[in-house]
């Protein structure tokens, strides 16, 4: 996080006062530890719109941890470091979708290292989007690289405001490459990691 902070302090300075700004930060996990973080700065949603456009700008990172020293492969860590750019929503902000870029990184000791550029989008669904307040949302990340897949998606609801609480799952790709292991049979088929999750989003006053 240190090398996403200039960044952040560097889009809060460069844009006026009209932008909304907030961090939400949370963790998450079930049978692993997955915090996270994401910073948005955007140009506060107008009236309504069937199909809308809107200057958005995030930087979030996300990572996973696992100790499988008991079953003598040792720490598993998975994370990742990514940046959106703009937003197209549709029916008035039922649906975004936000153009995403970044870097994916995922090692397990005795058995790889594995680091990769990736892209590919963020998308939100604010399932109350005629509400005042947001109450049902479902939001992922989708990124791509070479040869590689790195996904994580969540269903959050909110009990008050700006407090999330969830289910999601997260999908490495490289661990559902790496091949037969005692993770197929642990919560980890196919690569993906089921969590729950709580998150809280903190507005930034101009």
């Amino acid at each position: 996080m240190k090398k996403t902070a200039p960044i952040l302090l560097f889009a809060f300075a460069i844009l006026g006062a009209d932008f909304e700004k907030s961090i939400t930060a949370g963790l998450s996990g079930y049978k692993a530890v997955r915090p996270y973080i994401e910073a948005t700065v955007e140009q506060p949603r107008g009236e309504f719109s069937w199909i809308n456009t809107r200057r958005r700008y995030t930087v979030g990172s996300t990572a996973l941890f696992r100790d499988y020293n008991n079953d003598h492969y040792g720490l598993y860590t998975s994370g990742a470091l990514y940046a959106t750019l703009g937003s197209i929503e549709v029916i008035g902000g039922l649906m975004s979708f936000h153009i995403a870029t970044g870097i994916h990184i995922s090692r397990i000791e005795e058995g790889y290292e594995f680091t990769e550029l990736v892209a590919g989008f963020r998308f939100d669904s604010n399932c109350t989007f005629w509400a005042q307040k947001n109450h049902f949302r479902v939001s992922g990340v989708f990124l791509v690289g070479n040869d590689f897949l790195v996904l994580w998606t969540g269903v959050d609801l909110f009990p008050i405001k700006n407090l999330a609480i969830g289910v999601g799952l997260h999908y490495d790709g490289e661990l559902d490459h790496w091949g037969e292991t005692p993770f197929l049979e642990d919560y980890w088929g196919n690569g993906v990691n089921y969590y729950f999750s709580i998150g809280y989003k903190f507005d930034i006053i101009p």
